[in-house]
């Protein structure tokens, strides 16, 4: 047993052991926790979003979306810090695509599930006249891991 904060947890040394030797192993390899990746894409979301605030609702959306991201980065076994620096930085491009949007739909201080979708639907106007992509993000599709 051993404490966290005000919580206590009961692990069984035989779990506690293989973690810890999978998260050494990981640390060794230079590869980033999912939930460190969640964060960090998130950060870089209200970032990227400021001024501007985000709606609870595109907020929910852009939760997600980055889930997802970071799920796609996790199958293909692309969780180093590389790869979260195109994460990240593609990322960038669609909040701008979004306070882009934002202005058209005359709100240009506020982020909403408007402004995702309008963002959204540009992306896949782009995509249909050229190769477009926002690796994790955009095209949705998931290559899965043989």
């Amino acid at each position: 047993m051993f404490e966290k904060g005000w919580r206590q947890f009961q692990v069984f040394p035989l779990f506690s052991k293989e973690k810890e030797m999978m998260k050494s192993d990981r640390e060794t390899a230079g590869v980033l926790e999912p939930g460190m990746l969640i964060d960090e894409l998130w950060q870089t979301t209200v970032e990227t979003a400021s001024p501007a605030e985000i709606g609870s609702r595109c907020g929910h959306f852009l939760r997600a979306w980055n889930s997802l991201a970071v799920e796609r980065m996790e199958t293909e076994g692309r969780l180093t810090p590389e790869d979260l620096a195109t994460a990240e930085g593609n990322l960038r491009r669609f909040v701008q695509m979004m306070k882009t949007e934002a202005v058209f739909l005359g709100h240009a201080n506020r982020l909403d599930r408007d402004c995702f979708q309008a963002a959204h639907r540009r992306l896949e106007r782009r995509s249909i006249l050229s190769q477009f992509t926002l690796w994790p993000f955009w095209p949705n599709s998931v290559a899965v891991k043989s």
